[in-house]
């Protein structure tokens, strides 16, 4: 039986290098999904001249947004679960960017 290094090391386990780029790719991503929220906010007051929705209104579409970011998040944790991280995090990245 082999042991692991310090940094955890091992067969299946990333190494320092690979660590520094999953988290670059987490704080991107990270990033992604905040700068989605913002636009969503920042789309209010074009939507509200648009659809007249009132505060009431505009609140619905924002807890809307929530809620199913919400579910999708859940169904991306699935899907990392049954197909792999990252090959869930490429196909997300991908239909965010078609979206």
């Amino acid at each position: 039986m082999s042991t692991s290094g310090v940094d955890g090391a091992g067969p299946g386990k990333p190494d320092a290098r690979a660590k520094r780029w999953i988290l670059i790719a987490m704080i991107l991503a990270s990033g992604i999904v905040f700068l989605d929220g913002t636009v969503v906010n920042v789309a209010l007051p074009a939507i509200d001249r648009s659809l007249d929705a009132g505060l009431a209104g505009l609140q619905w579409i924002v807890n809307g947004y929530a809620l199913t970011l919400s579910a999708l998040l859940i169904l991306g944790g699935a899907l990392g679960d049954h197909y792999g991280r990252r090959r869930s995090m490429i196909l997300g990245l991908i239909a965010f960017g078609v979206a």
